[in-house]
């Protein structure tokens, strides 16, 4: 199998952007946990940002992406809740108050 060139690569890119313009999809890349609209990342294609092979990109419903928002932020939150708790128990075993027994990992 031979190598794509640059053209080639973004032509791909460029009928995958097509595609998501067409059915009014978010492109999604996995890899990196990134959401653009297609417009924008034509635009950022042109400016040489996020020029990643075709095969990088899935295209994502709008009700998707914001399910995929809501996920995202309700982990972020569980783990600076955890966090704070760790901070929590941190101090209290640098006051002197109870001794420090769990690093929180695995919990």
């Amino acid at each position: 199998m031979s190598e794509q060139t640059a053209d080639e690569f973004m032509d791909d890119l460029n009928r995958l952007i097509d595609r998501a313009i067409s059915e009014d999809k978010v492109m999604y890349c996995r890899s990196h946990d990134l959401h653009f609209r297609p417009e924008e990342l034509r635009k950022l294609n042109a400016e040489g940002k996020f020029r990643w092979g075709a095969v990088n990109w899935i295209l994502m419903s709008k009700t998707d992406a914001m399910t995929w928002y809501d996920t995202a932020i309700r982990r972020a939150e569980k783990h600076v809740e955890k966090l704070r708790e760790q901070q929590d128990r941190f101090a209290d075993w640098i006051s002197g108050d109870e001794p420090m027994l769990s690093s929180g990992k695995g919990e």
